[in-house]
């Protein structure tokens, strides 16, 4: 009798799993088997590694974005992953996203965004590799994998973007002018002209790491102390095992804008004509402003965020500049431009974003350091890039070889460095730390010298990821500066919340 419970039981399981689609090893393909080829005049993003173009059929596309439980993907070579799709959301009138991860790879994310005919989508796997599927026009859609040589960097405005004239200054919902400064993220090829200027970010910042050496090689008595409280923090901290199951304790995706002590931020993703396509069309511009979304709610959900609350609004942006070859001066019209500003106070949007396209072609990005403006590349909409810059809105710096808010005059601070006042929440940085598994750094740091693995975290010294803190609360800084992203976030928040 026994044996006859245990095999209804699972029976039961079996036939809800299928009928359901929680089933993996009968997960359909996303792809259909039909050979796609690329629309004519199609551009190929420019950090392909390998790629191929594919169909996504219509039922699929409902099914990832309406209720389909795993799909399966094939990638390059024999490579097969099945994808899981967890939780789904829609803002009014815009993309439907997904979100999910890869079976049996822990830490994995991914993301879909569909609109209409298109899909814009981001596999991201903990050994560093980055696929995405964007769509490209017609039936095709585009499944490339990253070259990781193209690696970011940052350096002052006035560096890359044709010194153009930009407003020092925004004004809040009261009208108050609020100070800003400029960065650019420039994406750089390791093996190519640019490597040389790319700069060296090891990251000796606090007294356990010395350049280039794991924590457990720490020298002197300071990184002794430092060592143990780092340990006692780790003690009374919440690890984080898995995105997902981060994901589902953040309050920003599950509670409503209204809710008490969670900040709306409403952000105006804009798009120019180059962009759009790029993107394939309307709907693909409009897919890659959902993934830009959902990429940024994901990081934050990760980091512990749970004061924030991501909405987002897509509009085609027709004002480009006439040379369309300077991010900044792209910058400044989008900053000046009366029909941008009359929408944007339509639309109460707190944070406006640009998607761009050939426009400084290695340039992936520029922000305004607590501010509300920023441009991307259409490539970097929904990857790191592109939450790195929404970071710099609120407020976010990078790692310490890279302090651009140094509190003391007399610390040197790189040529062009942004001024902060000294009542700056004092650890908006970003990290860099290792483990048994590798050498990682979170959105807003560069990475260790000879390479290493960005995940898409803020730092937070609360956060684990496979075992390593991904920020500190103090170091050996002369003015006791930490890494904690998430802390400026939190602490931003309120205060983006008000600029419309």
């Amino acid at each position: 009798m026994r044996k006859t419970y245990i095999f209804l039981a699972v029976l039961l399981l079996a036939g809800s799993a299928m009928l359901f689609g929680y089933w993996p090893g009968q997960a359909p393909s996303l792809f259909s088997d039909r050979r796609v080829k690329a629309p004519d005049g199609y551009e190929l993003p420019h950090d392909v590694r390998q790629y191929r173009f594919v169909e996504i059929t219509p039922k699929m596309l409902d099914g990832v974005s309406d209720n389909l439980g795993f799909a399966r993907i094939k990638l390059f070579g024999k490579e097969e992953l099945t994808l899981e799709f967890e939780e789904r959301e829609q803002d009014d009138g815009e993309a439907k996203i997904t979100y999910g991860s890869v079976v049996g790879i822990p830490n994995s994310q991914v993301l879909m965004s569909r609109f209409g005919e298109a899909m814009s989508a981001l596999v991201w796997l903990p050994d560093g590799r980055t696929h995405q599927i964007v769509y490209a026009g017609g039936n095709a859609h585009l499944l490339y994998e990253k070259d990781s040589r193209f690696q970011m960097k940052c350096e002052a405005v006035g560096i890359a973007t044709n010194n153009a004239a930009l407003p020092t200054a925004i004004k809040d919902a009261s009208g108050k002018e609020v100070p800003v400064a400029y960065q650019t993220v420039i994406a750089c090829n390791l093996e190519g002209g640019s490597a040389a200027e790319r700069m060296d970010a090891r990251q000796p910042s606090r007294g356990q790491h010395q350049a280039g050496t794991a924590p457990s090689e720490a020298k002197g008595f300071g990184g002794s102390i430092l060592s143990f409280m780092g340990d006692v923090q780790r003690w009374a901290s919440k690890p984080r095992s898995t995105q997902h199951a981060n994901r589902k304790k953040n309050m920003s995706r599950v509670v409503g804008k209204d809710k008490v002590g969670v900040n709306a931020i409403d952000i105006l993703v804009l798009f120019t004509d180059r962009a759009m396509n790029a993107a394939g069309g309307d709907a693909g511009a409009r897919s890659r402003a959902g993934l830009l979304a959902s990429h940024m709610r994901d990081s934050i959900a990760n980091s512990d965020v749970t004061n924030i609350r991501i909405n987002y609004t897509s509009a085609r942006y027709t004002v480009e500049t006439a040379a369309n070859n300077s991010m900044a001066a792209e910058l400044a019209v989008l900053t000046a431009t009366d029909t941008i500003l009359a929408l944007r106070d339509k639309v109460r949007a707190d944070l406006v974003t640009l998607l761009v396209s050939n426009t400084d072609p290695l340039v992936a990005g520029i922000a305004q350091v607590s501010g509300a403006y920023s441009v991307i590349q259409i490539s970097g909409a929904g990857t790191m890039t592109s939450s790195h810059e929404l970071g710099h809105n609120f407020g976010c710096l990078h790692g310490y070889d890279r302090v651009e808010v140094p509190p003391d005059p007399s610390i040197n601070p790189p040529s062009g460095a942004a001024a902060f006042s000294s009542t700056n929440i004092p650890f908006p940085y970003g990290w860099n730390f290792t483990n048994n598994a590798g050498k990682y750094h979170t959105i807003m740091s560069y990475g260790w010298t000879g390479g290493s693995t960005q995940i898409p975290y803020f730092s937070n010294p609360d956060v684990y990821y496979q075992g390593g803190q991904t920020g500190m609360l103090t170091n050996s800084h002369p003015m006791g500066y930490g890494a904690n992203n998430a802390m400026q976030i939190r602490n931003q928040a309120p205060i983006t919340a008000k600029y419309k």
